[in-house]
């Protein structure tokens, strides 16, 4: 089997609840960055969620990119951990075999749950890269 070498470029940035509403994909994002500095989030995402997740998708990510269709282009995917630490509203852009594969993968995903200030979800969003 043919060894990927995938580069992963994680960006887990806080978007406040409120804030989400009836939020599009796009203005999601745009609150993650602009708030990206909050250290509560910074601290739970280096000390919890990473660890927590490195393992899990090291193997979607290479299953996904194994599997028929699959594609080698980025993508972001936007989700909230809840107050329980399980994943929820999960959403890919653009929507490929690979993106949907591993989107899927991510909402099977359970965190430590995040920070109080973060009810009822802390959002989060990761800039999927690969290469090699």
């Amino acid at each position: 089997m043919k060894h990927f070498l995938a580069y992963v470029a994680f960006s887990f940035i806080p978007v406040l609840a409120a804030a989400q509403g009836a939020a599009t994909f796009e203005s999601r994002v745009d609150s993650a960055r602009a708030i990206e500095g909050q250290q509560a989030a910074r601290e739970y995402l280096e000390r919890h969620l990473f660890p927590a997740m490195r393992a899990d998708l090291s193997s979607a990510t290479q299953r996904c990119l194994a599997s028929r269709g699959a594609s080698k282009a980025g993508f972001t995917i936007v989700a909230d951990v809840a107050s329980d630490g399980s994943v929820a509203n999960v959403a890919v852009k653009p929507a490929t075999d690979t993106s949907n594969c591993f989107a899927n993968a991510f909402r099977a995903l359970r965190f430590p749950p995040p920070p109080g200030i973060y009810s009822p979800s802390l959002p989060i969003f990761l800039d999927m890269e690969f290469g090699g």
